[in-house]
């Protein structure tokens, strides 16, 4: 494999898919509750997942872009149906 490049793999997807909810909840509160709070929610959640990489080196960026993915596809369907 050349370097810098990354394979993905069905663990990668399951992470993913575990985070989506929870990008899709930020991306709700940001929209419709309140964007202070909803953004508050987001720095804490990087916050969480960078403090996890530095002690577990765990790669959380797959954790970050699963509630990214999360994020945005909660806010574009927000934006556009309601």
């Amino acid at each position: 494999m050349k370097e810098g490049s990354y394979k993905i793999k069905p663990r990668d997807l399951i992470r993913w898919a575990i985070h989506i909810p929870i990008g899709a909840v930020i991306a709700y509160m940001i929209m419709r509750v309140d964007p202070v709070m909803g953004s508050v929610v987001a720095v804490y959640f990087l916050g969480y997942e960078v403090l996890e990489d530095w002690r577990v080196a765990d790669r959380s960026f797959k954790d970050v872009f699963g509630s990214l993915i999360g994020m945005i596809t909660a806010g574009f369907i927000l934006h556009i149906w309601f």
